[in-house]
């Protein structure tokens, strides 16, 4: 229980601090780039990475599953 805590911790840790990290990283890469910028856009890219912090958090869990569903059809 404390070592499935424990993997749940470390998630999340690593899932918010990948999340906090993009917002940035993306808009930073687009104006280094040189590509123009309104807020419109800088918006729906925040708003596109919230959306794909939910998945990301969920993989672990996802993994986990498939690993045990592939265990027991080896044992059946």
């Amino acid at each position: 229980m404390f070592k499935g805590e424990a993997k749940n911790q470390v998630n999340d840790f690593v899932q918010w601090t990948l999340n906090g990290i993009m917002k940035p990283a993306a808009i930073s890469f687009a104006i280094w780039m040189g590509i123009p910028l309104s807020t419109t856009s800088m918006i729906l890219a925040i708003t596109m990475l919230d959306r794909i912090r939910w998945p990301l958090h969920m993989l672990p869990h996802f993994l986990n599953e498939v690993n045990d569903s592939a265990r027991a059809m080896t044992r059946i």
